[in-house]
């Protein structure tokens, strides 16, 4: 019987180890960032690099075109959404500014410096029914994601 469950166990292990790597591209996450139009807001691109993503547009504020950029870090991940600290905003850092552009529910929100993209906005994520973000990575031009059960 101890030899027929660890059989079992073993392949539980293998199973939930098993992890899909879907990549997603600047232009995918531009599409999710532009997604909901908020007044006073343009997001004009996004660029991403080995761990950072930047994201660059302009914010209108007492008639002023202000342009900025938000430098981003990997954090962490809860389900299918994917956290990342608020690292640096030029020219200004300024929380009224973060909330202008992250906190556009239900699919990207703001909190404390920390921006949270639920991925199931993503239509490549989202056609995988089941399982959570195991892990991810910010390369070079894409960010990495791995769902697994």
């Amino acid at each position: 019987m101890d030899n027929y469950m660890n059989i079992i166990s073993g392949r539980l292990s293998k199973l939930l180890d098993k992890r899909v790597s879907v990549p997603i591209s600047e232009d995918i996450l531009l599409g999710v960032l532009t997604r909901t139009k908020v007044k006073n807001v343009t997001i004009e691109a996004v660029t991403i690099t080995d761990e950072i993503i930047m994201i660059s547009g302009r914010v209108k504020k007492a008639g002023l075109s202000i342009p900025c950029a938000i430098t981003l870090a990997p954090s962490e991940t809860t389900g299918r959404t994917v956290y990342f600290d608020v690292i640096k905003t030029k020219p200004l850092n300024m929380k009224w500014i973060h909330k202008s552009i992250f906190n556009r529910p239900p699919h990207i929100t703001y909190d404390k410096g920390e921006v949270g993209i639920d991925l199931n906005q993503i239509t490549i994520v989202e056609r995988i029914p089941v399982g959570r973000i195991k892990g991810f990575t910010v390369k070079e031009g894409v960010l990495v994601v791995e769902v697994g059960v």
